[in-house]
């Protein structure tokens, strides 16, 4: 995910859970946007890895299942 999308995301949902602003979570978001790391290529990132989301077939990993929160994003991701 474009980091400034991601940024944006997490915002809005700051933003619809607190009645106020919570200056620790502002800085920690102004923190992250000043010192987030230059991605150097991107990938279709999965965002919900966990063994429950795997299905496996002699020893190999046959699917990934739950793409619902995949990204566009740092492979590393």
């Amino acid at each position: 995910m474009c980091r400034k999308r991601a940024f944006a995301k997490w915002r809005a949902l700051i933003e619809q859970t607190q009645p106020e602003p919570e200056p620790i979570l502002t800085d920690l978001i102004c923190w992250l946007e000043a010192n987030a790391p230059r991605t150097e290529r991107l990938a279709l990132v999965h965002g919900a890895y966990r063994t429950g989301n795997v299905l496996v077939d002699d020893d190999r990993v046959s699917a990934v299942l739950d793409w619902e929160l995949q990204v566009i994003g740092d492979p590393m991701y």
